[in-house]
């Protein structure tokens, strides 16, 4: 088991690479909501009522 594990990428490979995916997710996924309008950093309706 110890060699399969060694045979593998060093792990700073694999959290670079990982977290270099996430970034990509995340951006992407912002990306996506903003323009579909959804999630909490869409614009929200306001209810205005001026005087008259």
């Amino acid at each position: 088991m110890i060699r399969i594990a060694a045979a593998g990428p060093s792990p700073w490979v694999v959290y670079t690479t990982a977290s270099a995916a996430l970034v990509v997710i995340l951006v992407a996924a912002f990306l996506v909501g903003s323009w579909l309008q959804i999630g909490a950093l869409a614009p929200q309706p306001v209810q205005v009522h001026l005087p008259k």
